[in-house]
């Protein structure tokens, strides 16, 4: 898919995907998740705060055990939320 023959080539290439610089190009009403303990989501409020469209920035903490990345030790929360959230955007005929 990536036209790389190896490992390496692979995650170079991959570092050609990012959302820098094209958060102004999203239009649509936007979640963004942020775990406590997540080096990964460190940027998640910087994006946040560049988006121009409808957006909530849902954060998750040690606490409620949805710390780490992509809220792993709570999954359950995380999809209640995230659902909850669809639910109150995009309800139809409600």
């Amino acid at each position: 898919m990536h036209g790389v023959a190896d490992l390496r080539s692979y995650l170079a290439s991959a570092e050609q995907f990012t959302m820098r610089g094209r958060a102004h190009l999203i239009a649509c009403p936007t979640l963004i998740t942020q775990a406590e303990g997540d080096a990964l989501s460190a940027g998640a409020g910087a994006f946040f705060d560049a988006l121009g469209a409808p957006k909530t920035l849902m954060r998750f903490t040690a606490a409620e055990g949805a710390d780490g990345h992509c809220e792993m030790g709570n999954r359950s929360l995380l999809n209640l939320r995230v659902l909850d959230w669809l639910d109150d955007r995009f309800e139809v005929g409600g």
